[in-house]
């Protein structure tokens, strides 16, 4: 059993994921995937960019030789076609990372495998693969009041990616199997209400 755990951004699916794991299903944390592809695709995404992000008073790389995700990110979502330069890069090593995981630990003796990704809607062939999708979600003035408090982030930037998520569950709709089931939680109190909310999901997937 695979499941999808999504929303946008502070909607606070990485605390809804952990409830997950605490209940026993198996975790991917897809951001935390992405960096460890985008370290492996470093010199290729430097390659790529490295100019115009010089150009925009951005070092693509820190001190240690990484690269430096901040800067990457404030040049990719000033620009959706950079963005999308950026994703035809990684997705496919991504999707090949997500999919070894699948196999480790799609067994009979764990529960089911949770997918905590914001965009999984644009690597079609994971999404395909999901039952259901659990979509977390608050309004946007208190995951700005969280990103503010949480990340360190310019509002400018924080503003600009809430922007870019507008759309995200019909994102979703459009690119999930015809059977995929949908929840939609509204994520707007405690964590203990947040576990609540899940295990009625979980009830009305089918899956508790």
């Amino acid at each position: 059993m695979i499941i999808c755990v999504t929303g946008p951004m502070a909607s606070g699916k990485n605390e809804a994921s952990k409830i997950l794991s605490d209940m026993g299903w198996k975790v991917i944390d897809a951001d935390i995937a992405a960096h460890t592809v985008l370290d492996q695709c470093s010199d290729k995404i430097i390659s790529a960019f490295k100019v115009l992000a010089a150009d925009k008073g951005l070092s693509l790389e820190s001190d240690g030789g990484k690269i430096n995700r901040r800067a990457l990110g404030e040049l990719l979502f000033s620009d959706p076609a950079l963005l999308k330069i950026h994703e035809s890069i990684i997705y496919p090593r991504l999707n090949g990372y997500i999919e070894d995981f699948i196999q480790k630990n799609d067994t009979p003796a764990v529960k089911g495998i949770v997918l905590n990704a914001a965009v999984l809607y644009k690597i079609p062939a994971l999404l395909k693969r999901c039952k259901a999708i659990i979509y977390v979600t608050a309004p946007a003035a208190q995951r700005l009041v969280r990103s503010l408090h949480r990340d360190s982030m310019k509002k400018s930037v924080i503003l600009q990616r809430f922007y870019a998520q507008r759309n995200l569950i019909s994102l979703y709709k459009e690119n999930c199997a015809p059977d995929t089931k949908i929840v939609k939680i509204w994520n707007t109190g405690t964590k203990k209400s947040l576990a609540y909310k899940i295990c009625k999901a979980l009830i009305q997937l089918g899956m508790k």
